[in-house]
């Protein structure tokens, strides 16, 4: 299962006085901190690009005891790594950026970091630099299904280890209409009742929703998966796992299926792979 990385974030109080300005403007004194070569940290940092203000990363503000990602999410900006600075009691942006130079020129100049949202709080500021994470849009049912089948029998097509186990290159699987349903309907069912097994909430194994999806069979395997984005990273996955690896390349499977769904509840994709002879 992937799940995305968060940063850390650091809060720190700097004390000074502080005068109303706007949130623009300490952007751009930011940005163009970032656009010239500077010595940060006692090693010589490179011109950065500007970041980029999203207006999400200024909804949120700093409290103790609050979750930054959540908040962020709330705000719908997904986080993929987040660093926060807080500013209190500066009397003029120039003695902020003096500060923020001194002690954070590290996440200031952070290439991993292109975003930025700042927030006036009381007498200082609140500054987020965050990277979002761009999930990529779902293919369709039958894109998946062949993308999945054409990195199956890619792998197929080259001996390897599964685990302890040495498998010889095995011939390419066919895709099969009723292993695509079997597979689909696993996967509805894992994402609409948000659980994660081989064994249906009927009780049901691999072999028994086959044979429902018409599908008569002399020797039947399952992968399922969930957090994965992508077909590929699917079939990723299986390929690193020792058991999920070995059904993949076993030769006396003939015909494969797929299907993926994708919870509303928690927004994970769900991925089954039926092989079957």
């Amino acid at each position: 299962m992937r799940f995305a990385r968060l940063g850390h974030a650091a809060f720190a109080l700097l004390a000074l006085l502080a005068l109303p300005a706007r949130s623009s403007d300490l952007v751009q004194l930011i940005n163009a901190y970032r656009a010239g070569p500077a010595v940060c940290a006692g090693r010589m940092s490179p011109a950065l690009p500007p970041l980029q203000a999203r207006a999400a990363l200024a909804q949120v503000h700093m409290a103790s005891g609050r979750f930054l990602q959540q908040d962020l999410a709330r705000a719908g900006y997904r986080a993929l790594q987040v660093e926060a600075i807080g500013v209190r009691g500066a009397s003029d942006l120039d003695s902020v950026m003096q500060l923020l130079r001194e002690q954070h020129c590290a996440t200031l100049r952070n290439p991993a970091l292109p975003d930025i949202g700042v927030v006036p709080e009381g007498d200082g500021w609140s500054i987020l630099l965050a990277r979002e994470d761009i999930v990529p849009p779902l293919p369709t049912q039958a894109q998946s299904t062949r993308a999945i089948l054409d990195a199956t029998n890619r792998a197929r097509a080259t001996a390897r280890n599964c685990g302890a186990r040495a498998f010889p290159a095995a011939p390419p699987l066919v895709l099969n209409a009723s292993l695509d349903a079997a597979a689909l309907a696993h996967s509805s069912e894992m994402a609409a009742l948000r659980y994660f097994s081989h064994q249906g909430k009927d009780g049901s194994q691999v072999g028994e929703r086959a044979l429902r999806a018409g599908y008569r069979w002399q020797q039947i395997g399952e992968n399922i998966a969930s957090g994965m984005r992508t077909p590929d990273d699917a079939v990723a996955g299986w390929v690193a796992s020792p058991g999920h690896c070995a059904n993949l390349m076993n030769p006396g499977f003939t015909a494969m299926g797929s299907g993926y769904a994708k919870s509303t509840q928690t927004d994970i994709v769900f991925w089954t792979q039926v092989f079957g002879r």
